[in-house]
């Protein structure tokens, strides 16, 4: 399962992810569309290649999508992207077939194999839509892209906190006699990764403040640079949920992850948990901080999905992956293996997986039942590769790994693996989980 089929199934689509752009619109004539056999919906232009300019040149605010011929999934955004345009009709809304504006799609970066897809631009800056493939999500998106980027606080309002409506992303407020420009610019690029505020205050400085931590504080120097540099060293929170909201982009981010598991039996209880363990956790990121993210997840609304992604069939856990582009995990099950952790027990654990001390956790299929297997096909579960000549090895997640280095997907299943053992000697060869575990099998 990977993170993106992981984050699909977080957010409960039916559907793949859709290309939806957002343009700054221009005028264009009027363009019949066509959604397979179904009328062109009212609200929605087809745009080609040769109309694209007119049409992001028509509005301040376009939402352009893309779709195919072959894409059925494509038909159930549809619905929704039409109820949307019907909502704003301030927004301009537009379709592009990747199959005629082929132009149009390499422009934007658009990928046909991952059709339906949706982006957003805004005077000419393009920002890749992220929302839920619905026509509340497509809403919502609208309000926040078009709102100020900072609002701006009365002298008696109180200082923002974060809260629930901000969905895990931070709180930045530029305190001060004035709002610099600077600091306008950079919420205008990064409204998406933040909630923006200004309150007029005697001194001058910018809080970044996450849900249940103290807010970090920036003291001087308020260059857009230095601003941009001290919001990204704190963009996460040193130790905080993991879930739909925010899973793209922490997956996205090129260091390691710690995930704490926890044992609870409804997702009421999470926020407890996480509070409990938050002190000796926050301790923990900030020691690895820049090289680590830690953070928790609702073990019960998402715990098939996590045990598919990290392979965890008990809780508590805590699990390390070196970096989040390789997948590998390394789970420890506590200093007593009964799930008791401390502080000292996970850095140490660290430091023995980042010394390669502590063999990686491949999650593999239960093994076949004799009358299915023949004794021909040997299985593992749970730390390494097991092949020798002969023999081959099939985990849960197939992908064919190459000896000589890299790995394809949909590698053989059993009943190839007994034709390729029946046949008699052959190189050694294995199947794994498809989670960046190159090496060639012993």
């Amino acid at each position: 399962l990977s993170p993106a089929a992981m984050l699909q199934g977080m957010r409960g689509l039916a559907f793949s992810a859709a290309v939806l752009i957002v343009l700054p619109s221009v005028g264009v004539g009027e363009v019949k569309i066509t959604f397979g056999d179904d009328p062109p919906p009212e609200g929605v232009v087809e745009v080609e290649d040769d109309t694209l300019l007119d049409f992001i040149e028509k509005k301040p605010h376009a939402f352009l999508y893309f779709h195919g011929y072959s894409c059925d999934t494509c038909k159930k955004v549809t619905a929704q992207f039409q109820k949307a345009s019907e909502v704003r009709p301030d927004v301009a809304f537009g379709s592009v077939n990747v199959g005629v504006g082929k132009r149009t799609a390499q422009r934007y970066n658009v990928d046909e194999n991952e059709l339906p897809f949706v982006v957003w631009l805004e005077s000419g800056a393009q920002t890749d839509y992220s929302g839920p493939m619905s026509t509340h999500g497509f809403v919502e998106w609208i309000e926040h892209m078009t709102a100020p980027a900072v609002q701006e606080l009365d002298d008696d309002d109180p200082d923002p906190q974060p809260e629930p409506m901000h969905k895990g992303k931070p709180v930045v407020t530029y305190y001060g006699p004035n709002l610099p420009e600077e600091f306008k610019r950079l919420a205008g690029t990064l409204r998406r990764e933040a909630w923006w505020y200004y309150k007029k205050g005697v001194q001058d400085k910018v809080t970044v403040h996450h849900m249940g931590e103290r807010p970090q504080v920036l003291a001087s120097g308020f260059s857009e640079y230095k601003m941009r540099n001290f919001f990204k060293d704190n963009e996460f929170p040193m130790f905080g949920a993991l879930d739909a909201d925010n899973f793209d982009r922490v997956m996205n981010r090129d260091i390691g992850l710690i995930w704490y598991l926890f044992d609870i039996e409804s997702s009421e209880e999470l926020e407890y948990e996480a509070d409990r363990h938050r002190e000796m956790m926050t301790r923990i990121a900030r020691k690895l901080h820049k090289k680590y993210q830690v953070v928790y997840m609702d073990t019960v609304k998402y715990g098939g999905k996590l045990q598919a992604l990290l392979g965890v069939d008990e809780v508590p856990s805590v699990v390390v992956q070196p970096t989040s582009k390789n997948r590998q995990r390394f789970i420890f099950a506590g200093e007593n293996g009964e799930g008791d952790y401390t502080e000292e027990g996970i850095m140490q654990f660290v430091k023995d997986v980042e010394a390669g001390k502590v063999q990686v956790h491949i999650q593999s299929e239960p093994e076949p039942l004799p009358e299915e297997n023949n004794g021909l096909v040997r299985t593992a579960r749970g730390t390494r590769f097991r092949s020798s000549r002969g023999t081959a090895w099939h985990p849960e997640r197939k992908g064919q790994h190459d000896p000589k280095g890299g790995s394809s997907p949909g590698g053989p299943n059993r009943s190839t693996a007994e034709q390729l053992i029946k046949a008699g000697p052959t190189p050694r060869s294995c199947s794994h989980d498809g989670w960046g575990h190159e090496e060639a099998p012993p």
